[in-house]
């Protein structure tokens, strides 16, 4: 703990009475703007003293209950009331932690009416389309509240294409949405295909996580084509852990970077490496899209069509990165990504600086960098 600094920070600990109390003297008295119990195991006492301490401080901006915390009703409630107190938060973060369905209604009821929240982590929670649906009320259409600006849902296998469908529409009316992580979700080509024509009428959404989410080439094409022919800020894109094709790994790459180009708006760096794969990478400053010609969505909503009559495979829940995805040299686990920084307090916590399945990633938005870049990675089999 480092309360001076405005930091309290606790993994895998198990808090006693006399802890809590310092830590609910710190929340009321040191300006504590990071909260972080990750992993933590703490009795019910307590944890009610936490949660009120929490609604009662004014400076918090960031909140972690990751990993188990808040494991059941009880608790959920808990920090509801506590989000319903709190007007001070901007950053909440409960990736695993099993809240179910009926959980996540309770805490997005509370976040609803909550004025600053713009980053939510709600990742590996156990949930299916009735809580999605309540994550949409948290996408509010264009202009007509302040809403998320960076969401994570990733590996709830349990949502379903109808989910993923009814969640494209809030995508798709939504204007403040910039980051959204869906890696190890069973989306399936419908589902990305959804979220493809979303991301046509979507003008500010700049950072989407696929990764590990069953798409096949039906699906990289469908976003070349996106990418090719609609004003997007769409910055960075990753495929990998799916079976996509390298060479339309590439042209999405060389689309987008050749657009920047024509900009004259490109600051580049290239390093090439060939003994275990290669790797390119190129920095780009941002780019204003806006003048691009809009096209007609005909051919858009074709490829969709075609998609929707490939059968979808669906991934499994974690990553394997030593299971064989095809036999085929032309297929390749592939990366590709248009880097930007969005707003963060720290993209990572210490000493993580990988994301997996089951984990949270404590994305912070609340420092900006000016710099973007796009960065292909070809893993050979």
């Amino acid at each position: 703990m480092l309360p001076g600094a405005g930091i309290i920070q606790m993994t895998g600990e198990m808090l006693t009475s006399p802890e809590v109390s310092n830590i609910c003297e710190s929340l009321e008295n040191s300006g504590i703007r990071f909260f972080s119990l990750r992993d933590c195991k703490v009795g019910d006492k307590e944890c009610k003293r936490l949660m009120k301490a929490v609604g009662q401080c004014k400076s918090v901006l960031q909140l972690n209950l990751s990993l188990g915390l808040v494991n059941d009703s009880f608790r959920v409630e808990l920090v509801a009331q506590a989000l319903t107190r709190n007007r001070s938060l901007r950053v909440l973060s409960l990736h695993g932690n099993k809240l179910g369905n009926e959980g996540v209604k309770v805490i997005c009821q509370a976040l609803a009416q909550h004025p600053h929240i713009t980053s939510l982590d709600l990742g590996d929670c156990a949930f299916g389309d009735d809580g999605l649906e309540a994550v949409c009320d948290l996408l509010p259409p264009d202009g007509a509240k302040s809403g998320l600006q960076d969401l994570t849902l990733s590996a709830n296998t349990d949502i379903t294409a109808r989910g993923w469908a009814k969640f494209s529409m809030a995508i798709g009316a939504n204007s403040m949405l910039k980051a959204l992580y869906l890696d190890y979700n069973t989306l399936g080509d419908y589902g990305a295909g959804c979220l493809a024509v979303s991301l046509a009428a979507n003008r500010k959404i700049e950072m989407l996580d696929l990764e590990g989410t069953g798409l096949t080439e039906h699906s990289a094409k469908l976003f070349l084509h996106l990418v090719k022919s609609y004003p997007l800020r769409l910055k960075r894109l990753v495929l990998s852990e799916n079976r996509v094709h390298k060479s339309t790994v590439e042209a999405i790459r060389t689309c987008l970077q050749d657009f920047a180009e024509n900009d004259n708006d490109i600051t580049s760096e290239a390093e090439e490496t060939s003994q275990s794969g290669k790797v390119t990478e190129v920095r780009l400053r941002t780019v204003d899209r806006s003048s691009r010609n809009d096209v007609d969505k005909a051919q858009l909503l074709e490829n969709l069509g075609q998609l929707m009559n490939t059968p979808e495979r669906k991934p499994g829940k974690h990553r394997n990165k030593s299971s064989n995805v095809g036999k085929d040299d032309d297929i390749t686990r592939a990366k590709y990504s248009a880097e930007y920084s969005s707003p963060k307090i720290s993209k990572h916590p210490p000493q993580e600086s990988q994301r997996r399945v089951g984990e949270d990633t404590q994305r912070n938005p609340l420092t900006e960098t000016e710099e973007w870049g796009d960065e292909l990675t070809e893993v050979p089999l």
